[in-house]
């Protein structure tokens, strides 16, 4: 058996908050997960190779399966054009999360405070080729 001695720096495990800015992406992976109320999907998304220093980064967001926050999943399909279909009558959607998986997007993030340090939350997700703002799109 090997032996290994690892150092362990304390700041070593924090990442920094990317800047607020629109970055290029794919949709990298998606799980159906039990919210309080109703299940919601977790998504991850991977910042496109194309980002520089920022390449490979993988963010996360969550959209909500409850009957009011589900406009947001529809509006995400709609910006990665991921099928989905959606009875008219009833409002009732059927995706494929896998549908989504390796879809491009641009991702409009910001910075915000969490627990006492700063973190990313992705406001939208848009369209691949969407002109892309460097400020993260203020007054969202």
């Amino acid at each position: 058996m090997a032996k290994v001695q690892v150092k362990f720096n304390a700041d070593d495990d924090k990442f920094s908050a990317l800047p607020s800015a629109d970055y290029d992406a794919i949709v990298f992976g998606a799980e159906q997960k039990d919210g309080q109320e109703f299940p919601y999907i977790a998504w991850t998304l991977k910042v496109d190779e194309t980002e520089g220093d920022f390449a490979g980064r993988q963010l996360f967001t969550i959209t909500s399966l409850s009957p009011k926050a589900v406009w947001r999943l529809i509006k995400m399909y709609e910006a990665i054009d991921a099928p989905f279909t959606k009875d008219e009558a009833t409002g009732a959607c059927d995706i494929d999360t896998d549908d989504a998986i390796g879809k491009k997007c641009v991702i409009r993030v910001i910075q915000k405070e969490y627990n006492g340090r700063m973190v990313n939350d992705i406001k939208q997700i848009l369209p691949p080729g969407t002109k892309k703002s460097k400020s993260g799109g203020a007054g969202i």
